[in-house]
């Protein structure tokens, strides 16, 4: 990776965490989750590979900037 595409990378990183919060950033970076959902009620539903799902009973404002409206964030993994 070049330098400056590692910079993007780091920047596009960043502005994640900010925009997601803590709990969703922390869970992306886990290479055993398959999906994270949140719900309305700010609760979110983390699905690990192997069928694993944890629930985290939490305020949508806690999650990220901006909160939730009960979207899923899906994130697929490439086989490597």
């Amino acid at each position: 990776m070049t330098a400056n595409a590692h910079s993007v990378h780091h920047r596009q990183q960043e502005s994640l965490y900010h925009a997601l919060g803590p709990l969703i950033a922390e869970a992306l970076s886990r290479p055993d989750v398959v999906e994270i959902m949140a719900n309305p009620d700010g609760s979110l539903w983390v699905d690990r590979a192997g069928g694993r799902r944890d629930h985290n009973p939490t305020s949508g404002k806690s999650h990220g900037r901006d909160g939730y409206t009960g979207s899923s964030c899906r994130r697929r993994r490439s086989a490597t």
